[in-house]
This record gives structure tokens, C-alpha cells and sequence, in this order.
């Protein structure tokens, strides 16, 4: 009895390394058989002009408005008002950002959607703003919508590329898109300026 446990430990990592080399080659070849390389590239070069610049100047929005509120003289803000506004906002922000990315998983690309366009009638709708409790009912809904839109461009870009396409893609996006955002806040103010 002794000797048959023996055999089964010796037998036991040999038949794993086997299953082992038997695994990686597999897939090995599922990763290049049938799969013309020239046509994926082709494919991913169409995403990267399909699906990069429309989520890099969704974010150049969601950036710009997150980050600027410009209204202070306008609504007459006094004292600690300006922060308030800024805190609320930030507070639905990070409320909203994981039952955002659970109805993401659950209705996908549409709830995504409906983010982007929330945050922009919201974001026409504070051209129209008055007061201060005007400015805190648009920096709850900002907050609301803008909290998802970030995490979903991210979950909606790792399910079009593969791990070592997809590094690159959040670098640009990353890299790109608060510089880009950055230089609007700077020189549109300058351009519209009077002389």
C-alpha cells in the first residue's frame, strides 16, 4: 500500500509538468492560428481612430467642467461658497463612482451613454444659473454623472484591446487628454478676452 502512494507522488508532477507544456502550447497556437496578423492590426489601428479620440474629447469635457467653474462673479459667491460648490461636487463624485460601474457591467456601452449626455445637458443647463442653490443642485448632478464617466471609458476600452494593447491606449488617454484639457482652460479665456 505504502509503495503505490510512492508511485502516485512521483507520477504526480511529472503529469503536471506534461499538462503544463500541454497547456502553454495550446494556446500558443490558439493565439496565432487562424488569426491573420496583418488584418488584427488593420483592426486595431480602425479602434484606435474609432474609439480614442471620441473618449479623449469625452474626457477633455468631463475635465474642463470638472475643473472649472468660472461663475463666481456672475452668482455673486461670497465667503466659503466656492468651496462649498467644489466640496459637493466632489462628494457625489466618489458616491456615485462604484454604483456607477455596477450598472456599467449591467447595461454596458448604454449606461455610458447616458452619463456623457447627462453631464452635458447639466452642463448647458449651468449657463442658465442664478444663485447659489442653482450652482449646488448642478455640482450634485456633475458629480452624479461625471463619477462614472472615467471608470466606464476605461472598463469600455479593456473590452475592445487585448493587456499589452491597452497599456498604451490608457497612457495616451491619460497622457494626452489633461494636457490638451489643460491648454483649452488656459487659451480660451485669452482668446475671448476684451482688448
Amino acid at each position: 500500500m505504502d509503495s503505490s502512494i510512492e508511485e502516485k507522488k512521483v507520477e504526480g508532477p511529472d503529469m503536471l509538468k506534461k499538462s503544463d507544456s500541454l497547456q502553454s502550447s495550446s494556446s500558443a497556437k490558439y493565439e496565432t492560428e487562424g488569426i491573420d496578423l496583418v488584418a488584427e492590426r488593420r483592426l486595431v489601428r480602425k479602434l484606435d481612430w474609432m474609439l480614442m479620440p471620441l473618449f479623449i474629447a469625452i474626457y477633455i469635457c468631463n475635465f474642463i467642467d470638472r475643473t472649472s467653474i468660472g461663475l463666481e462673479a456672475d452668482l455673486g459667491l461670497k465667503g466659503l461658497d466656492f468651496n462649498i460648490a467644489v466640496t459637493v461636487f466632489y462628494v457625489f463624485y466618489i458616491v456615485s463612482d462604484i454604483p456607477s460601474n455596477l450598472l456599467l457591467k449591467q447595461w454596458g456601452s448604454i449606461w455610458l451613454a447616458f452619463l456623457v449626455i447627462g453631464f452635458g445637458v447639466v452642463s448647458i443647463a449651468s449657463a442658465f444659473l442664478h444663485n447659489m442653490s442653482g450652482l449646488l443642485a448642478s455640482r450634485v448632478f456633475l458629480g452624479l454623472f461625471e463619477g462614472g464617466t472615467v471608470p466606464g471609458l476605461m472598463y469600455i476600452l479593456s473590452r475592445y484591446y487585448r493587456k499589452h494593447e491597452l497599456a498604451v491606449r490608457i497612457g495616451i488617454f491619460f497622457g494626452g487628454a489633461p494636457s490638451i484639457a489643460g491648454a483649452c482652460e488656459i487659451t480660451f479665456p485669452l482668446i475671448n478676452r476684451d482688448s
